[in-house]
């Protein structure tokens, strides 16, 4: 069951299935662990296979998370990060096709270096902003506060800057995930708060993904029974996060997000 033109090695039956547990761990427990997806996956297959073959693995876990585990997010909260993440996938589709039409070695790479330093400049705001919370919410506060907001309470800077970012990652290289985890528990959310309303982010997300993608030319959907073998990884890495996210503290896990969206952002650079 080889993909056409592609060799089903040790290697890449790892990557594949490493990716597919992180792919769920990454939902339930640290979002912003799927930062390691990324360089994984391009580091065993092309471009293009790399960032589509994902694609329906990643809707079923959202979901999984959304339908399976009743998780309900917070509407308010959601809203204002969504619309601004919607804007920065088209923007990353539009990038991903003008990229792809330069001639020439070197468009991966750089693609890559772009979105390392994006993800760089955004743990940066979201560390700062995370000690600061007056700079992202109208009146200053997080948690219990973040939760009553309504859609305005989160300034539009914050929003705007870290929903495009993360929209325009998530389109140009599956990794949007630290960014969002970033925005979230920046604002003092709890992390079921933050885990399940990043649920519901991603799945409206991927939905536009999914055909922008197709018109790329990223996802071919005869390698799509390849995910029917992943899906039980995907599953026990939902299930496995759930358990680490029952035991870990907000200050924890704010902390792991930053170190985990830290590092897919250096490696990104490097590669």
């Amino acid at each position: 069951m080889n993909p056409p033109g592609l060799e089903l090695t040790a290697w890449r039956v790892a990557a594949l299935a490493v990716s597919a547990f992180l792919a769920g761990f990454a939902k339930t427990g640290v979002v912003g662990a799927g930062a390691i997806i990324t360089p994984l996956m391009a580091s065993a297959f092309p471009a293009g296979f790399s960032l589509g073959f994902m694609l329906p693995l990643y809707l079923a876990g959202d979901l999984f998370v959304i339908g399976v585990l009743k998780r309900r997010p917070l509407w308010k909260t959601l809203r204002k990060a969504v619309f601004w993440g919607l804007i920065g996938v088209l923007a990353g589709w539009r990038a991903a096709g003008i990229i792809a039409g330069i001639p020439g070695p070197g468009s991966e790479a750089r693609l890559r270096t772009a979105v390392g330093i994006i993800m760089a400049l955004v743990v940066g705001i979201g560390t700062y902003v995370s000690r600061h919370p007056e700079l992202a919410l109208e009146g200053g506060g997080g948690g219990e506060r973040a939760r009553e907001a309504g859609p305005d309470r989160v300034r539009t800077w914050y929003a705007a800057s870290l929903g495009t970012f993360g929209g325009l990652a998530s389109m140009l290289t599956n990794s949007g995930g630290p960014i969002w985890g970033l925005y979230y528990s920046s604002l003092g959310l709890e992390v079921r708060e933050v885990i399940n309303t990043s649920a519901w982010c991603y799945f409206l997300l991927t939905l536009l993904k999914i055909p922008l993608s197709a018109n790329l030319g990223f996802l071919d959907w005869s390698l799509q029974r390849l995910n029917l073998f992943l899906t039980p990884l995907m599953i026990l890495g939902l299930l496995a996060g759930g358990k680490l996210s029952d035991r870990i503290g907000k200050k924890t896990f704010g902390e792991m997000v930053r170190v985990l969206a830290a590092g897919g952002s250096i490696y990104m650079i490097l590669s």
